[in-house]
């Protein structure tokens, strides 16, 4: 049967006790069968498997008719082989897409619940942000409040630090009821003329001063700007109908003043302090304590 199966031709013996081939087949030897025949199972070119028939009584008992009969029933049992085997092939795959069905419902179903962890897990982090993101607002507003309310506080500081600085830098002291005095130290500049003058004038009608002593004598450098701004608020105090007194004039205050060109006859002018003092209470006929 090997060899039918190798070479996938038909086979016939006779007289099988006689054949050489057999000789020592355990089969042949216990069955003692008289003939044989051996056919392949073939079904397009392909081996299916092999028929074999044996007959126990007679010689030569496969005659040519009977090998053409079988030959038509092998064809036919190939191809009932073959759809058995087809068949026994598609309920293995069917089998095997079964399982793989069952799997992928289990993966799809383990999946499935996974992914709503994953989705319960999403929305409780999206709920924390939410919150987190509204705290952070929060403190956002209340801490761009707090900013604001210290830039307010800076601010009124620096407000009433230039304020305290500006009556610390245009002192209007009184020395009787009559007379005022507003010593200049420093540097005067257009910004620091405007402060003395409204100072002046403030001062001036509040009192109702009749002489005002401007001492420059702590004034470091005087131009012509510096000179500019003491005749305008001599003439101011006139104009209020109080006397302006300037003292500590030096040499070069002396030459700016000149250098401007006006008239300098309704303003008194000093050399020290000290004598304008005297000057102011002298006019005023009030006494020194």
């Amino acid at each position: 049967m090997h060899y039918v199966a190798r070479s996938r031709e038909a086979v016939v013996i006779g007289r099988a006790e006689d054949d050489p081939r057999l000789a020592g087949d355990p089969h042949v030897s216990s069955r003692r069968p008289r003939s044989i025949l051996g056919l392949p199972l073939l079904h397009q070119g392909r081996l299916s498997g092999v028929l074999y028939l044996e007959n126990q009584l007679a010689e030569h008992a496969f005659t040519a008719d009977r090998i053409e009969l079988l030959r038509l029933l092998s064809s036919q049992a190939a191809v009932a082989v073959e759809n058995a085997l087809l068949y026994a092939d598609l309920e293995a795959v069917g089998a095997e897409l079964r399982r793989a069905n069952e799997r992928l419902e289990q993966e799809v179903k383990q999946r499935t619940e996974e992914l709503s962890q994953a989705n319960t897990r999403l929305s409780a982090q999206s709920e924390e942000l939410k919150e987190t993101n509204l705290r952070l607002l929060h403190e956002l507003g209340e801490r761009e409040r707090a900013e604001r309310s210290r830039a307010e506080l800076h601010e009124a500081v620096i407000r009433f630090q230039r304020e305290k600085i500006a009556e610390l830098s245009t002192p209007l002291v009184p020395i009787t009821n009559d007379v005022m005095v507003m010593p200049l130290i420093g540097t005067l500049d257009e910004e620091r003329a405007q402060e003395v003058l409204q100072t002046l004038l403030d001062g001036a009608t509040r009192s109702r001063a009749r002489v005002v002593i401007i001492d420059v004598t702590g004034i470091r450098q005087v131009d012509h700007r510096v000179a500019n701004a003491l005749i305008n608020a001599a003439n101011a105090l006139r104009l209020l109908g109080a006397q302006a007194v300037l003292t500590g004039v030096r040499g070069e205050v002396a030459r700016a003043l000149v250098g401007l060109d006006v008239d300098l006859t309704r303003i008194v002018i000093r050399g020290t302090l000290q004598s304008g003092i005297a000057y102011a209470v002298g006019r005023s006929g009030a006494v020194l304590a």
